[in-house]
């Protein structure tokens, strides 16, 4: 079985929540450790973690703001 143990679990756990990695998705932070010879999980395992822990909100993977409807508007071509 390749579940991870709870302690690995933990261990990747903190590292996301090193001030390094904090605001970072896992699609950077799995490649980054990777790069430095460290492997603690897999991306898609990283993100269950987070998930798991309600810190999925990481990155690109917020949801987007809502934008606010300016006053303008073209009441005919190339006139506002």
């Amino acid at each position: 079985m390749n579940k991870l143990s709870e302690n690995e679990r933990q261990q990747t756990l903190q590292v996301a929540n090193n001030a390094e990695f904090a605001s970072n998705p896992p699609s950077q932070i799995a490649p980054t450790l990777a790069d430095r010879g460290q492997y603690l999980a897999s991306e898609s395992t990283v993100y269950r973690i987070l998930k798991a822990e309600k810190q999925h909100h990481r990155g690109r993977a917020k949801k987007p703001s809502t934008m606010v409807i300016t006053s303008h508007y073209a009441a005919e071509a190339s006139r506002l």
